[in-house]
């Protein structure tokens, strides 16, 4: 009797499982690797995001921006006066939410794909010409260069399967910002706007916002499971439509979403206050 090859395994053929770990392996290497240098292309074009929607509320507000900073080791913060607070606030997390929401549910279909690659290479180069410093236009500009490869690779060899991954990861990494952020507030320069809004309007009012965060980014992981994409995977109405495999390793990854988004949250709530104001450079 001939052994089956590999890819007649089961678990390999299991578009649902295949696409949990992709999710899995990239919010370990984003939430473990947040402080490593590597890692820095991904997190100055998440600030720059970030700050960008911050930004966009300041103005919106009638607001006057004075300066915005960023920096992969110690954070970004947009000093601005006047305007609604408590939308600028708001908007830098809701506004990276919702745009790796679309990010994650969009890798998985064809065209909204292309489109989403094409808007992160458009902000690329937008973020490499806001840059006022050497230092970040070179990373804005390093990661122009590794996108527009990337795309140019997977039209040549024909595997869409590189843009889906760039697309899956950038959206993970914008809708996850919130746990990384704020779990990091403690030791760098610049605090969280988790922390501002929790000093502002109270703990507990932080803490649902938390939540709500962590909910919609599960929401639009489980999205992205459960659509039919290139690989064949049936799509599912409900949890029950999962094969076995998937629905444990859903449940698994949902449980370690809200255990660390819990933890970030509570010790972001518990943190004392910094007896210091911080200013904008």
């Amino acid at each position: 009797m001939e052994p089956k090859r590999w890819t007649t395994i089961d678990c390999c053929n299991d578009g649902q499982l295949i696409r949990l770990a992709w999710i899995g392996t990239y919010s370990v290497l984003m939430v473990y690797m947040w402080r490593w240098p590597w890692l820095y292309p991904t997190k100055i074009f998440a600030y720059f995001a970030h700050e960008a929607f911050r930004y966009g509320a300041a103005k919106l507000t009638c607001g006057q921006v004075e300066a915005i900073d960023i920096h992969p080791e110690e954070g970004s913060e947009t000093s601005f006066h006047g305007g609604v607070p408590v939308l600028v606030h708001v908007a830098g997390y809701v506004g990276s939410l919702c745009l790796g929401c679309v990010f994650i549910v969009c890798s998985a279909l064809t065209i909204p794909r292309l489109v989403c690659g094409s808007v992160v290479v458009v902000l690329l180069f937008a973020f490499t010409c806001c840059s006022n410093t050497r230092y970040l236009r070179s990373i804005n500009a390093l990661s122009l260069t590794v996108a527009v490869s990337a795309a140019v690779a997977s039209y040549v060899i024909h595997r869409p399967e590189i843009i889906e991954g760039g697309v899956l990861f950038s959206g993970i990494t914008h809708a996850l910002l919130f746990l990384v952020d704020a779990s990091s507030n403690s030791s760098r320069v610049h605090p969280s706007d988790f922390t501002l809004f929790r000093k502002a309007y109270g703990a507990g009012v932080a803490f649902m916002c938390g939540g709500v965060v962590s909910v919609l980014s599960s929401l639009s992981l489980f999205v992205y499971v459960s659509m039919e994409g290139n690989r064949g995977s049936p799509p599912v109405t409900s949890f029950q439509d999962m094969t076995k495999p998937a629905a444990v390793s859903w449940m698994v990854l949902l449980a370690v979403v809200v255990v660390a988004a819990i933890s970030s949250t509570v010790k972001c709530c518990w943190l004392p206050p910094t007896s210091q104001p911080y200013s904008s450079v």
